[in-house]
């Protein structure tokens, strides 16, 4: 990435934390601090933005809101820095190592980049069987594998005690898929 993007995304963090950033926000109230505070954007435009920072990598859940997934201590906004929409409303992913994010005062979860995780099997066969129903699931929806996993991973860090395997399953009743004909993919039980 860019490193003039990466440190316009950090300010823009920066900014919108700069009370307390171990403080979850609510997406809606991200949005309205963008568009009615600092007047970045439009409402709706607001709205969409703080969704894709979520989308891309650049939020984690916290409780029960938002904080930064990238470490923002120190990161300081030129005055009158103003940042380009393109910045909010285009698809800039963070794609930070994992031992670059999450250096905020409080602990780091192993959730903050979630394309990056390692999904952790719990023997061999169970990772067969997981990776036998991503390919099910892609073949049928369409959609590519990664981001199946892509997908299931984030489920695993936004919804915290579900499996992995479940999360695959959630994928694909999004994809409007019989979840019937995924089970069936798992050998029978002894």
């Amino acid at each position: 990435m860019d490193t003039k993007v990466e440190m316009d995304m950090r300010r823009i963090l920066a900014i919108t934390w700069k009370d307390d950033v171990s403080k979850p926000k609510s997406i809606e109230e991200i949005a309205r601090y963008w568009s009615l505070n600092l007047q970045w954007l439009n409402p709706e435009e607001a709205l969409l933005a703080a969704t894709r920072f979520s989308e891309n990598g650049w939020l984690k859940i916290e409780g029960e809101g938002y904080i930064p997934a990238v470490r923002i201590q120190g990161t300081i906004a030129p005055l009158g820095w103003w940042p380009k929409s393109s910045l909010f409303l285009g698809e800039t992913k963070n794609d930070l190592a994992p031992n670059e994010e999450q250096g905020n005062v409080f602990e780091s979860d192993d959730s903050t980049n979630v394309s990056k995780k390692p999904i952790s099997k719990t023997n061999e066969g169970e990772g067969v069987i997981i990776k036998r129903m991503i390919r099910y699931v892609s073949s049928k929806s369409g959609v590519d594998r990664e981001e199946i996993e892509r997908r299931a991973k984030r489920k695993v860090a936004a919804l915290g005690h579900i499996t992995y395997r479940m999360s695959v399953i959630l994928v694909a009743k999004e994809q409007g898929l019989d979840v019937t004909d995924l089970l069936s993919l798992e050998p029978p039980a002894n």
